[in-house]
């Protein structure tokens, strides 16, 4: 828990998606200063594990309380990929050819995990939105899966949606909006009244580039590759 004013003003923000960015500077109402890190990272199927490495990992290079984030799709049929491995789905199929996959269950969860780390506890910031994949692309504002997820609640995919739009119904709003409170009451300054200096004109922005994936091999598979298959 951070219990200083020192602490509260000095968390360092890493991530190498200027998309994600973007999205944190309107959700903060601030902008981000960005510095290069580089760091490898461990690919998994579950957000929280990727981002919990990814935290520990950047605040071993910078020795200050630090935070990552990293968003995942999960797909019921496919009992939870792609997940955190989405980016590798893109590639190798493309976003735009996922509904063409499915077969009935288009059912779908997007979940964003904000990790934060000051070298004693870590704790994860959760949103989640459940959905549905879309039969085929919808939507020009694009950012990755966006044009084929559409939100419970909603006729429209993420891609067809206005910033404003979207943001009301984000996943990663939803778990912004966890780790605000959270650095509300972890500061006693702020409960005892005493005006703070703005938190978010202190966050400092690192891209963080990959080194090296470390890669369990599959049946049918060598280090460094991901085989799948899908009927």
């Amino acid at each position: 828990m951070m219990g200083t004013t020192d602490n509260f003003m000095n968390i360092y923000f890493a991530t190498g998606n200027i998309n994600k960015v973007k999205e944190f500077e309107l959700a903060l109402g601030n902008k981000l200063k960005r510095i290069s890190l580089d760091l490898d990272e461990i690919q998994a199927i579950d957000v929280e594990k990727v981002v919990e490495h990814k935290t520990k990992q950047a605040f071993k290079v910078i020795k200050k309380p630090v935070i990552t984030e990293d968003t995942g799709l999960y797909f019921e049929e496919w009992r939870g990929l792609p997940g955190a491995l989405a980016k590798f789905f893109d590639q190798t199929i493309g976003y735009k050819n996922l509904g063409k996959m499915l077969k009935s269950n288009r059912r779908a969860k997007a979940q964003t995990v904000i990790g934060y780390f000051n070298g004693k506890s870590y704790r994860s910031f959760i949103g989640e939105v459940k959905g549905m994949i879309a039969k085929k692309p919808r939507g020009k504002n694009n950012f990755g899966w966006d044009v084929v997820f559409i939100p419970d609640g909603c006729n429209k995919t993420y891609a067809e949606l206005t910033i404003q739009e979207k943001n009301r119904i984000s996943m990663r709003q939803k778990a912004i909006k966890k780790f605000k409170g959270f650095l509300h009451s972890a500061c006693p300054e702020r409960s005892e009244g005493v005006e703070m200096p703005s938190f978010f004109n202190k966050i400092h922005c690192i891209e963080f580039k990959t080194l090296a994936f470390r890669l369990s091999p599959a049946k049918g598979g060598t280090n460094g590759e991901i085989p799948f298959n899908i009927d």
